[in-house]
């Protein structure tokens, strides 16, 4: 058994395979986020999906949010970036004192 990213938004659908079952492709799935896409792994479990999250967050420098999700009939993980950081913009609406801007 292999894990693979699906991305899940856009026009064209492809598929990221790993042949080694621990391995998880953090630099495929961090790549598709960054191009904005939603990425879903199917056959996680919540400890894995929760590393992979960690540790996607580090490799992107934000914030990376999983979600248990079904597509396509398979159980598994959705990972994205936070749609709220991206309308407000990397600081998440703060100036740099910290302080909220009106």
């Amino acid at each position: 058994m292999s894990y693979k990213a699906i991305p899940v938004s856009g026009k064209d659908e492809f598929e990221v395979w790993v042949r080694a079952r621990k391995k998880f492709p953090y630099m495929e799935v961090a790549m598709l986020i960054s191009e904005g896409h939603e990425v879903f792994v199917p056959e996680l479990n919540k400890k894995t999906a929760s590393y992979a999250r960690g540790k996607l967050s580090k490799l992107l420098g934000v914030e990376v949010l999983c979600f248990p999700a079904t597509f396509k009939g398979e159980d598994g993980y959705i990972f994205k970036v936070s749609t709220s950081r991206e309308l407000l913009g990397e600081h998440g609406g703060e100036d740099k004192k910290g302080d909220r801007k009106a």
